[in-house]
């Protein structure tokens, strides 16, 4: 017996000097302040049992502090379990301060039964810890820790009627503290393992997530390269359509001088026929030959440099000159449906940055809308005089290019649709639908803003680039 009551309360004072050491060095941390109280108040309630324990006699002040913290006991028992296994509300706690307010009170009051007011205390103070506790949805160390307590409830019942001192109900709270500690240990052990289990899985599921995200990366360059690719097929496609749509201008203007060529070259044979044959008037006739040359030279130059695939540059443009070659292309195809065109150029706007190929084949699409949308017209009003006005002015910071028709305008549900791709009101083989998409695309690129004014009496686009402004790429 004497082995049993001097190892028990070395056991319990070591332990506890561990689990005070323990959250002093982890002290940062607010369970640690929780944990620092509760071991400080166990270590003060076994310490005279420990010195009786090791032949060194205590003073009385310390088996009072001791009763103390046995009375406090409890109350610190509830909010170490409160903070790791079962977390409860603080006003939860009520019921119990009050229990240990009068279990003090009684204390100072009737001395004599300080022991009984000790055991009545623990026992009444676990069965509201458990009744608290309980409520509340527990887990499975939660139900070990129930089963605990109950036991130390029944043993403290026993010891009540068998045996009331003070070694028994400091051994029974000592003991309980020791095996709480021990599961919550092993509770944390347990999270500490699945914790690692789970950083492990995540740790493999992220190198695969990399894996799957460099993957994607190569993919997507290597479709941004396709999509880049079909956009120069689509602008290809685009002038093409175009080109398509003027070629009866085209096959004019280089009639005409085919056909001047063709007339003075038989008139220096009918000279020479009939010795008639004058070296001036010839060398004149060959100026006029070589001249009309390099016209269909010039005309067969801008269609091959406005239908050939080229790399998009950017550099500092004059828009007049852009919009002059522009309606090179296309003028005959417009005096050919009776439509006049007007073009107003201020010679002062300042040059822009841009890629005037691009631009040209902006300009062009929608000169040859405006067309439509006045053949369309014309249609239900044959006393039409159709005209499209192309003007460029400039304001203080941007170059404005508007595009005039007195057409038939454009409907209020449609006008949002017109710069989606391949949409169209046109008939089935009259048009792509990708002219206008194409005209947005143009547009962005070179950081330009259109405003569309539209009504019955015809549709304006104004088009405003901003003077030297960088270019973007979408």
């Amino acid at each position: 017996m004497n082995i049993i009551s001097n190892f028990i309360p070395n056991l319990i004072f070591y332990f506890e000097l561990i689990l005070f050491t323990t959250g002093v060095v982890s002290v940062r941390t607010r369970s640690s302040w929780f944990l620092i109280v509760h071991s400080l108040i166990v270590l003060i309630v076994v310490f005279p049992l420990y010195l009786g324990a090791n032949d060194i006699p205590a003073p009385t002040c310390a088996f009072i502090l001791s009763d103390a913290c046995l009375i406090l006991f409890p109350l610190s028992f509830a909010f170490i379990f409160s903070r790791q296994i079962v977390p409860l509300q603080e006003k939860k706690f009520i019921a119990l301060y009050a229990v240990t307010l009068l279990s003090f009170i009684s204390y100072l009051v009737f001395p004599e039964c300080r022991i009984e007011n000790i055991y009545v205390l623990h026992m009444a103070g676990w069965s509201l810890i458990l009744f608290y506790c309980y409520r509340k949805k527990p887990n499975l160390y939660a139900y070990i820790l129930y089963a605990v307590c109950l036991c130390n409830i029944a043993a403290v019942g026993v010891l009540f009627f068998l045996k009331r001192d003070s070694f028994s109900i400091v051994a029974s709270s000592g003991i309980l503290n020791i095996v709480t500690f021990l599961i919550i240990l092993f509770f944390y052990i347990t999270r500490i393992i699945d914790a690692s289990s789970r950083f492990e899985k995540i740790h493999e599921m992220n190198k695969r997530l990399t894996h799957n995200v460099t993957r994607l990366k190569i993919s997507n360059e290597q479709i941004r390269k396709i999509i880049m690719q079909k956009d120069l097929e689509l602008l290809q496609l685009s002038r093409h359509a175009s080109l398509a749509e003027i070629t009866t201008g085209i096959a004019h203007e280089l009639s005409q001088p085919l056909t001047g060529i063709k007339g003075i070259a038989q008139n220096m044979i009918d000279d020479i026929n009939y010795d008639d044959f004058d070296n001036l008037q010839a060398v004149s006739e060959l100026h006029k030959i070589s001249s009309l040359v390099d016209k269909s030279s010039s005309i067969i130059d801008h269609i091959r440099n406005f239908s050939k695939k080229s790399i998009f540059t950017m550099k500092n443009a004059d828009l007049n000159s852009v919009v002059l070659d522009a309606i090179d292309l296309v003028q005959n195809q417009i005096k050919k449906n009776n439509i006049d065109l007007v073009f107003i150029l201020d010679e002062n706007i300042p040059r822009i940055n841009g890629n005037t190929v691009s631009l040209e084949q902006m300009i062009v699409n929608f000169i040859l809308n405006a067309r439509d949308a006045i053949i369309e017209k014309k249609l239900t009003s044959e006393s039409l005089e159709g005209h499209i006005h192309v003007a460029t002015t400039t304001d203080d910071t941007n170059v404005v290019l508007n595009i005039e028709d007195n057409g038939t305008g454009i409907p209020d549900d449609i006008l949002q649709k017109i710069w989606s791709p391949f949409f169209t009101t046109k008939t089935k083989g009259q048009g792509t639908g990708i002219g206008l998409s194409i005209c947005s695309r143009i547009i962005r690129e070179h950081n330009a803003i259109i405003d569309i004014k539209t009504s019955k009496k015809g549709t304006s686009f104004i088009i405003k680039f901003p003077v030297n402004s960088p270019s973007r790429k979408d």
